[in-house]
């Protein structure tokens, strides 16, 4: 904690401003050992396209619930074929105050 503190207050003291702050704070945390090409996640853009697929089989999984929705209450909504359609419930018979 204390290293992050100090790397902000080099950076609050810093008379010319750097570019990338980020940078900056990052270097002053490792005292210059960050390496630019170092990548800190290798497999990255294998678990970017494992997300990517998860997602569009969600999406999938969404309009194809979505169909299923609009067809159950299509059918819900239709009277049944060959049937009257039904009657609207009777509203209950109010109680006669004398």
């Amino acid at each position: 904690m204390d290293a992050v503190l100090q790397a902000l207050g080099d950076l609050y003291k810093e008379i010319n401003r750097p570019s990338d702050p980020i940078e900056f704070i990052a270097h002053n945390l490792d005292h210059g050992k960050v390496s630019p090409g170092i990548n800190p996640c290798p497999d990255k853009d294998e678990k970017i396209g494992q997300l990517k697929k998860t997602v569009e089989e969600l999406n999938t999984n969404i309009k194809a619930a979505e169909v299923e929705k609009a067809e159950a209450e299509a059918a819900a909504a239709a009277p049944a074929e060959g049937g009257e359609p039904e009657a609207a419930p009777e509203p209950a018979a109010a109680a006669v105050v004398a």
